[in-house]
C-alpha cells in the first residue's frame, strides 16, 4: 500500500486521474456500444469467414457511474436498409449473450493461454428475486419482451470494467483500445 501511494499518489493528479480517466473510458465505450449499429456493415465487411447470420446490435443498460458497463446484444432485422430490433424471444436473447460470453471469458480461452485473449467480458443474470419485473419495464419494453418472458428466464447481461486508464493516451497515439474490444465482441457473435 504504501509503494502504490508512493507511486500513484492518492490525489488528482495520482490516484484521482486514474479514476477520472477510468470513468471517462467506460462512458466512452458505453457511446461506442450505443454506435455500434451504425458500424455493423463496416465490421461485417471486415469479418474474416462468413457473416453474421442474424443481424445485432449492442445496447448498453445505462451510462456507467464507474468504471464498470453493463450491456447486452440483441438480434436485429433489416427493414428496407435500416436496421431495426427484431421480435425474438428473451431465449434468444439469452443465447446470443451467452455465445458472447463463451467466446470473450476464461472458459472461452481455447487456443492457449488467457493472455493470447486480448479482451475479456463477465456477466450477470438479472432476475426476478433481484431485479423486479417492475423495475426493469423500460429495458423489458425496449427489448419487447414480457414482465412473464423475464419472470421465468431472467436477462442474461454482459459487464466489461475499462481496468486501463490510458486509454486516451493509447488513441492519441493511434490505438483505439476500445473500438478494438467493440470489433473483437462483434466478431465473437459470429
Amino acid at each position: 500500500c504504501w509503494l502504490a501511494h508512493r507511486t500513484i499518489p492518492l490525489t488528482t493528479d495520482g490516484h484521482g486521474k486514474v479514476v477520472w480517466t477510468s470513468l471517462h473510458s467506460a462512458q466512452r465505450f458505453y457511446r461506442l456500444l450505443g454506435a455500434h449499429q451504425h458500424l455493423f456493415a463496416r465490421f461485417e465487411a471486415e469479418r474474416e469467414g462468413s457473416a453474421s447470420p442474424t443481424p445485432f446490435t449492442f445496447l448498453p443498460i445505462t451510462e456507467p457511474e464507474t468504471n464498470i458497463v453493463c450491456f447486452l446484444a440483441r438480434p436485429m432485422q433489416w427493414h428496407q436498409g435500416v436496421m431495426r430490433p427484431a421480435c425474438v424471444p428473451l431465449a434468444e436473447i439469452n443465447r446470443l449473450n451467452q455465445q458472447i460470453y463463451a467466446a470473450a471469458s476464461i472458459p472461452g480461452v481455447r487456443h492457449g493461454p488467457s493472455t493470447t485473449q486480448p479482451f475479456f467480458v463477465s456477466r450477470t443474470r438479472f432476475e426476478e428475486q433481484q431485479y423486479r419485473a417492475a423495475s426493469m419495464a423500460p429495458l423489458l419494453t425496449q427489448l419487447g419482451i414480457g414482465q412473464e418472458q423475464y419472470q421465468r428466464d431472467g436477462l442474461f447481461v454482459l459487464r466489461s470494467t475499462v481496468m486501463n486508464p490510458w486509454h486516451e493516451e493509447a488513441q492519441r497515439a493511434g490505438v483505439d483500445y476500445l473500438y478494438e474490444f467493440l470489433r473483437f465482441l462483434h466478431g465473437t457473435a459470429a
